[in-house]
């Protein structure tokens, strides 16, 4: 058949209706073979306007759906292939280790700042008590720490991608990367021979530690789709990753004869004639030899969705919850997945909570399509401007894993307004307190909430509520804590909230402290006082001044107290720690405070390293020193290299304690200080030297 005939045939199918433009009636009918919705369901959704999750029957019930949200929105083009990663296991160099100072790692390390205790979270840094794990470009490099005077480089490995983040337990390393697909890896459309865009996997490679001068390549799982978070539970790792789902290319000869017809036609039998197949993610397994196992990321009746979902709103990705128990090297990863827009990841001991953005329905408005004689413009989509921003939130058991999908289902919910960051979520006595910001639709004033919510067979229901707290005023940082929450809003003043939620029925606003400037992160020191890092703002003129560090006390919940608040001269005021917790050093034992700083400095003298404080409750904050770890790190390169230098003046990012010294760790060196006097190095390693 010449091209010609081709897309007579095209215009002819396209005529009799095979892949005519539906109706809201016909994509509905899309959606429902297969599946169709019982009437008391459909009442029941009209009761109730929050996510209710139900679980695919199976494929041929997922893929009218799926169709169904592709024929709906013509703008649901392109999209990811499926992720297969091939090759042999990563390899390292081999590197001296220190025979004296194996296994003799010190008493006292400090661990990744995490917003729950028992529940880790991936970092760029990792350490022992004896051996620092860094992330520095595609390379996990180990650095033998202790004893300082000793500090140097012991191992190298290479990574499949990017790095996002590792755990060490034990004596084994979970490395999370972002990679590409490697160009022709899957097989779309007709035989492979679409072309695609390459799009993100994740890659999970894990390593055996110790015993051997390098890390030793276990296993690798990949999976397709972008990186949202992850946690560690005990032995069960959690990753979610989103995908968007979307027809992929058709055989490039079919495309060519489809350009000559109407956009939306060609758009909806790419829908109709590509493989369905091919619109999913993949997982892949590789492991130590090299072997690799490729197959659909999950299975249909494993992925849920929400039947509560408007006909009209925008098609959500596919969230995809990949579990590794990472205390069986055997043992294969569960993945579920769930059709619903996911943000920000939370999780307890015992639970696990995925929010997103609740879906606002669109309404129809006609546009001119010119060019299309003698049809009637067809209605497009936007979003409903009148819509009042939610989050929907759905919770599961992390504790108890189901042994064909992970963590156990539990229920869901929404509450209005959006979420600052994961720290606007806790659980307390099986109750999760949320809080959100609102832009009301009365006078489009903002206010800010927190809600407690419980759950009652598979909804989480509201028992109680703190709503109007400062009206106006937007939420900058949360921090629960047991029977406790803290908030902190911010228009021209920084209040701070203290609030009492041992009654979730009736929880209360306790005292509120106002001072000048906001913060955006609260950190616990005990359990009567908080560390908070922020900007300095002059009320009168809201311009900001600088960075600030201060001290509550908090032991009277209606009465907190400002006990000190240290400034960073003005110029210095940008710190990773405003907006990473990670970067945020507290190290108990010492009571010691370590922010990194990266600024230009007054009259144009750099500075990139720490400040350090020494942080006593009841006298306040008093400034221990500064380690200028960025131009350590350059004089040290120039040294080693004869006068050159690169960019190791990188920013520091992390702060590690180790006994009584603090690592300032950056992307290619780290520089170790004594944390009484920390301005004097104690030693210095360049990272990734050949």
């Amino acid at each position: 058949m010449d091209g010609r005939s081709r897309v007579g045939w095209l215009a002819w199918v396209a005529a009799i209706g095979i892949v005519a433009p539906p109706g809201p009636a016909d994509a509905r009918g899309v959606r429902d073979r297969g599946e169709r919705e019982r009437p008391a369901a459909r009442e029941e959704r009209r009761r109730d306007d929050g996510p209710r999750l139900e679980r695919f029957r199976d494929c041929r019930a997922m893929e009218a759906a799926f169709r169904g949200a592709a024929l709906r929105e013509p703008s649901w083009r392109g999209g990811p292939g499926p992720l297969v990663l091939r090759g042999g296991p990563a390899t390292g160099l081999a590197a001296e280790a220190a025979a004296d100072g194996a296994g003799s790692g010190a008493a006292r390390a400090s661990e990744t700042n995490v917003q729950e205790e028992g529940v880790d979270e991936p970092d760029v840094v990792e350490n022992d008590g004896e051996i620092l794990y860094v992330l520095s470009g595609n390379e996990l490099v180990l650095v033998r720490a202790w004893p300082p005077e000793r500090m140097e480089e012991v191992a190298r490995v290479d990574l499949p991608g990017d790095p996002i983040g590792l755990y060490v337990r034990g004596d084994e390393a979970a490395v999370l990367s972002r990679v590409a697909e490697p160009p022709g890896a899957g097989a779309r459309g007709h035989g492979g021979r679409g072309v695609e865009p390459s799009r993100q996997g994740i890659a999970l490679d894990l390593y055996a530690l110790r015993g051997e001068d390098e890390p030793r390549f276990q296993r690798r799982i990949a999976i397709g789709g972008d990186f949202v978070d992850s946690r560690l539970v005990g032995d069960t790792l959690v990753l979610a990753s989103r995908w968007q789902v979307s027809p992929p290319a058709l055989d490039p000869e079919i495309t060519r004869d489809l350009s000559r017809l109407d956009p939306e036609i060609q758009h909806r039998f790419r829908v109709m004639m590509s493989s369905f197949v091919d619109w999913m993610p993949t997982l892949s397994l590789e492991d130590e030899g090299g072997r690799v196992e490729v197959g659909p990321a999950v299975e249909c009746d494993a992925v849920w969705r929400d039947v509560n979902l408007p006909e009209s709103a925008p098609a959500p990705p596919l969230t995809l919850v990949v579990a590794v128990d990472l205390g069986d090297p055997e043992a294969e990863p569960l993945v579920q997945g769930l059709w619903a827009q996911v943000d920000t990841v939370y999780a307890s001991t015992d639970s696990l909570v995925l929010a997103g953005a609740a879906p606002l329905e669109a309404v129809p408005v006609p546009l001119a399509r010119p060019g299309r004689r003698g049809r009637p413009d067809a209605p497009d989509l936007r979003i409903a401007p009148a819509a009042s921003p939610a989050t929907d939130l759905h919770a599961f058991q992390v504790a108890d894993l189901d042994p064909e999908l992970g963590p156990a289902y539990v229920a869901s919910g929404r509450v209005p307004g959006r979420l600052v960051d994961s720290f606007s979520l806790g659980e307390w006595e099986g109750d999760l307190r949320v809080a959100t910001t609102d832009l009301t639709t009365r006078g489009g004033k903002l206010t800010s909430r927190v809600t407690v919510l419980r759950p009652s067979g598979d909804r989480l229901r509201t028992l109680g509520a703190i709503q109007d707290i400062a009206p106006g005023e937007a939420l900058y940082a949360v921090r629960f804590m047991g029977p406790r929450g803290y908030v902190v809003t911010f228009e021209r003043v920084d209040p701070l909230f203290a609030l009492d939620l041992s009654d979730p029925r009736d929880p209360r606003v306790g005292g509120e402290l106002k001072v000048t400037g906001y913060s955006t992160y609260l950190h616990p020191v005990g359990d009567d006082h908080l560390l908070a890092v922020g900007m300095e703002v002059d009320p009168a003129s809201n311009r900001t001044e600088g960075m600030q560090i201060s001290l509550f006390d908090v032991s009277d919940i209606d009465r907190p107290e400002l006990v000190d608040r240290t400034m960073i001269e003005a110029g210095e005021g940008m710190s990773e720690a405003l907006y990473e917790h990670h970067a945020f050093a507290y190290w108990a034992p010492e009571g010691v405070l370590a922010v990194p700083v990266i600024s230009h400095g007054v009259d144009g003298e750099a500075f990139n390293g720490l400040h350090v404080y020494d942080v006593d409750v009841r006298r306040g904050l008093s400034l221990a020193g500064r380690l200028d770890a960025g131009a350590v790190l350059s004089k040290r390169e120039r040294r080693d290299r004869g006068g050159r230098s690169s960019a190791v003046d990188e920013r520091i990012r992390r702060t590690v304690f180790i006994e009584d010294v603090l690592y300032a760790v950056a992307e290619r060196g780290v520089v170790a200080a004594d944390v009484e006097d920390p301005d004097e190095p104690i030693q210095t390693v360049i990272l990734g030297k050949r």
